[in-house]
């Protein structure tokens, strides 16, 4: 083998080496984004990872792409969520000749919907620089110069500017062009940071996201919408936990009386007889054999201690107000028998006074009205 050749094959290997060298360091399986040419995996902000064949796209990154269009269903094997591989490629052409007005480089797909700005950006870039993007209808994006700010915020910052976030119980400081902070439409009252109450729309989802303090849902869902809140359509995270509600399919299985009376222990059931397991008819939380509760071996209904308070208190609460409402009635039937008394007794005084004079003054009233009706 020649001088020559050594080298070459030298050189080969040195390169082989730093190679794997190098993507040793960066992790050979990091996944990196077509669009925004970014490997940080943020959900909250960016949206989760999706990668099917050659595409690998954060979800937001695809969403807010100005020239990607959803054009089949979600469940469609052959799309990353309703969005066909092709036109994701496409857009990503598209992408390649547009540079990004924060960073200088390709691949900036969203812009600014202002129909005067020609303003380009990658979704990390605009989300460090103010821009405003929408999650509903069209999947608008506004830089700061267009953006929309809260009537609210501006109102705040005119006065005490310092409140509490209601999520983090932290401090929030509004100015008249505060992009990270939000107030409720509602209550008025209720001062969040915007990556908190994004943290709780991914949490409680579309049918549990309302505002904390007031509880109110429509009004604050359409604000926190037109501020740049992803609200995903789906079941809280409390519910899609595996046996969430594995608990409530549990039978209460225990005798819970302060002295037990079945020979057999606590957990006996049987079939039928004095110690036939009963539960609570009310909470069905407690229970009680028969024998440990006096009942008959035909009675079928138990009620534990804790629900028989409740229950004599509302049946206690029910009488007094129908007694006030007796006494009420009675109160004024009484009164309106006294009423009618007294008129009838003043009305037979004044019958009594007028009859003489009816009968003088009889004829005369009965000539006046004959001489008016024209009969003589």
């Amino acid at each position: 083998m020649s001088v020559h050749s050594k080298g070459i094959s030298k050189r080969r290997r040195l390169v082989k080496r730093t190679t794997s060298i190098h993507c040793n360091n960066i992790g050979i399986d990091k996944k990196v984004c077509n669009f925004c040419e970014s490997d940080e995996n943020n959900e909250l902000t960016l949206g989760a990872f999706h990668q099917k064949g050659d595409v690998t796209v954060h979800y937001f990154c695809m969403l807010l792409s100005s020239g990607l269009f959803q054009k089949t269903k979600i469940s469609d094997k052959n799309s990353i969520l309703g969005f066909l591989l092709p036109d994701i490629q496409n857009e990503i052409r598209r992408g390649k000749k547009l540079n990004c007005c924060f960073c200088n480089t390709k691949g900036a797909t969203i812009g600014c919907c202002n129909g005067k700005c020609k303003k380009n950006f990658h979704l990390i870039c605009g989300i460090q620089n103010g821009v405003l993007s929408q999650f509903f209808d069209n999947y608008r994006s506004y830089c700061a110069d267009h953006r929309k700010t809260q009537s609210l915020v501006k109102t705040l910052s005119k006065g005490s500017s310092k409140k509490e976030c209601a999520i983090c119980l932290t401090s929030i400081e509004f100015t008249a062009t505060s992009h990270y902070s939000l107030v409720c439409p509602s209550c008025k009252h209720c001062y969040f940071h915007k990556t908190c109450i994004q943290k709780y729309a991914i949490s409680a989802g579309m049918h549990f996201f309302k505002c904390p303090l007031c509880n109110e849902r429509e009004t604050f869902q359409e604000e926190m919408l037109e501020f740049g809140i992803y609200i995903p359509d789906q079941d809280a995270s409390w519910e899609r936990e595996p046996d969430a509600f594995h608990d409530l399919l549990e039978r209460h299985d225990s005798c819970d009386a302060r002295y037990c009376r079945c020979p057999y222990g606590r957990k006996y059931d049987a079939e039928f007889g004095k110690y036939d397991l009963l539960l609570c008819g009310c909470c069905g939380s407690a229970g009680s054999h028969r024998a440990c509760n006096g009942l008959f071996p035909k009675d079928n209904l138990f009620v534990c201690k804790d629900c028989l308070e409740i229950l004599n208190t509302v049946n206690s609460n029910t009488q007094q107000c129908d007694t006030t409402k007796d006494q009420d009635a009675l109160h004024l039937s009484c009164s309106s028998t006294q009423e009618k008394t007294t008129a009838g007794r003043a009305t037979s005084r004044s019958r009594k006074r007028a009859h003489p004079a009816d009968e003088v003054s009889g004829s005369s009233c009965y000539s006046q009205v004959r001489l008016r009706s024209g009969q003589h």
